[in-house]
């Protein structure tokens, strides 16, 4: 069964809560994981290609959500992420920081599809 974009993000969210949130790195040696890391094993992929390239749609409104909740910790758009990944390694960011991105681009996608 494929998954949509929004129960890719639900999913996500759900490693995130059992296995923790890390930054700078995909997984870490205790199984946590960055946002990213925890978007591409929702998918299926947890290494080789990213979710942003196989989910166009649901890489563009986590940006777009990020910016708008997190304006702060932002660092622009680009064709890689790069906008979520310096949120989810800011020094500031926490793993409810990131549920709460993560929630509302679920929501925002289960809205437009």
């Amino acid at each position: 069964m494929n998954k949509t974009d929004a129960q890719v993000v639900r999913d996500a969210m759900d490693l995130l809560r059992k296995y923790g949130h890390c930054k700078f790195l995909l997984y870490d040696d205790a199984s946590r994981m960055c946002l990213v890391g925890a978007l591409n094993l929702a998918q299926g992929a947890k290494y080789g290609v990213f979710f942003s390239a196989q989910r166009p749609r649901l890489a563009s409104i986590l940006l777009q959500v990020t910016e708008e909740q997190h304006p702060d910790r932002f660092s622009g758009w680009d064709d890689y992420g790069a906008g979520y990944v310096w949120f989810n390694n800011h020094p500031d960011t926490t793993l409810e920081d990131v549920l709460s991105v993560m929630d509302k681009t679920a929501v925002l996608l289960d809205e437009t599809s």
